[in-house]
């Protein structure tokens, strides 16, 4: 094993980056999770403020980037695993991305008060929390790479645990909304949501496998 001296300061660096778009990345999903419990209950008056602040976070995330960028531009030289980074930064702000545009959906659905079955919600709720689980496990994995990588490296394959439920969760809110008794529109949007939150724990996955190839170096 290489040690400590094989974690760089630009390492360190990174990864603190990485990890503070995933806690606002989390707290807009966290966010988005209460306005899908807040229509299951009939209760969405207070959906407004809660998506604009999903919108905030979406523009701080926007500003860690640049941040990220300058950062990698001006170290590039001396770093081994610059196109790697660059992968796990480009997926994760990705994740931020489709996350806002789920809550811009959801404006639109309590806008026209179309109406969403409590199973649908449920489920979509549920593949909220399991993916809430996986972003944390990534955190968590961001936060010892630099201190413990071999533990890293053991915890990836939590990531892809988690990426398979979410797939069989998927699927079966999938065929819940189809069955379902709703408009056309309200449908497209549904199923719209719950490709976006599954399609975030896919990125959230391949983020991870970039992950373990720099992690491999830090060992």
């Amino acid at each position: 094993m290489r040690g400590v001296s094989s974690v760089s300061v630009a390492d360190v660096k990174l990864t603190g980056l990485l990890r503070r778009e995933l806690v606002m990345s989390r707290d807009m999903l966290e966010d988005i999770l209460v306005v899908l419990r807040g229509i299951e209950r009939g209760e969405t008056g207070e959906a407004g403020n809660v998506l604009g602040r999903i919108r905030e976070r979406r523009e701080d995330i926007e500003g860690l980037q640049l941040e990220f960028l300058a950062y990698l531009s001006r170290i590039s030289r001396g770093i081994t695993h610059r196109e790697d980074w660059m992968r796990i930064e480009s997926k994760l702000y990705n994740v931020s991305d489709r996350l806002s545009g789920i809550s811009y959906r959801l404006g639109f659905l309590i806008e026209k008060r179309w109406r969403v079955p409590g199973e649908v919600l449920e489920q979509l709720v549920e593949i909220g929390e399991k993916l809430g689980e996986m972003i944390q496990r990534f955190e968590v994995i961001l936060a010892e790479s630099t201190e413990r990588p071999e533990e890293a490296i053991g915890r990836i394959k939590e990531v892809r645990e988690r990426e398979r439920v979410i797939d069989e969760r998927f699927r079966s809110a999938l065929f819940t909304i189809l069955d379902s008794n709703v408009s056309q529109s309200s449908m497209l949007l549904l199923l719209n949501i719950a490709e976006m939150l599954e399609e975030n724990s896919d990125t959230l996955n391949e983020a991870a496998n970039d992950l373990y190839i720099v992690l491999l170096d830090m060992v």
